[in-house]
């Protein structure tokens, strides 16, 4: 591997954690409190690493070919449906 790539995949993990920090925190809070909370961060966790990596990068960002460091996710203005949808999708299999 490249060290350019190397530096993307870094930039998208920070980002899918980033992601994860802020819908886990979301989610845990609206669950009631019959669900496991242990158990439905773990699918999140799994539901979001399997994600597309290419749903972490900003329209800007494909357009121009340059990845940028250090943006948070907020300020990537991605399109954030397609991603709720497969986490949904994948939190609801069993």
């Amino acid at each position: 591997m490249q060290q350019k790539e190397f530096e993307i995949i870094s930039i998208i993990a920070s980002r899918k954690t980033e992601f994860y920090i802020n819908t886990r925190n979301s989610l845990l809070a609206s669950l009631p409190s019959s669900v496991d909370r242990t158990e439905a961060a773990s699918r999140l966790r799994r539901a979001i690493a399997e994600l597309d990596n290419a749903l972490f990068i900003s329209e800007e960002e494909k357009t121009s070919n340059i990845i940028k460091a250090g943006l948070s996710v907020a300020d990537l203005k991605l399109d954030r449906q397609p991603i709720l949808n497969l986490i949904a999708q994948a939190m609801s299999e069993t």
